[in-house]
């Protein structure tokens, strides 16, 4: 598993926002989303010239933090 440097962890922290784009230490990625309650990562959506977010929920956490200390980070 690849650790993410610790920069890279604290721009995540301090920087994330709805929409960005997210990657994990096995290079899965998808959009970040915060519903007020819990950090959401969606999937991408297949095709078209730019990626959007699908419905597919990929992981859901209580904070940032804590998607951080999964391995989420933005991209």
């Amino acid at each position: 598993m690849i650790k993410w440097s610790e920069e890279l962890q604290e721009k995540t922290r301090q920087e994330v926002f709805p929409g960005a784009m997210m990657k994990d230490e096995n290079h899965n990625y998808g959009f970040f989303f915060d519903d007020g309650e819990r950090v959401i990562i969606k999937g991408i959506k297949k095709g078209g010239f730019m990626p959007v977010p699908s419905e597919e929920i990929i992981a859901i956490f209580s904070s940032v933090m804590e998607m951080v200390d999964a391995g989420w980070v933005m991209d």
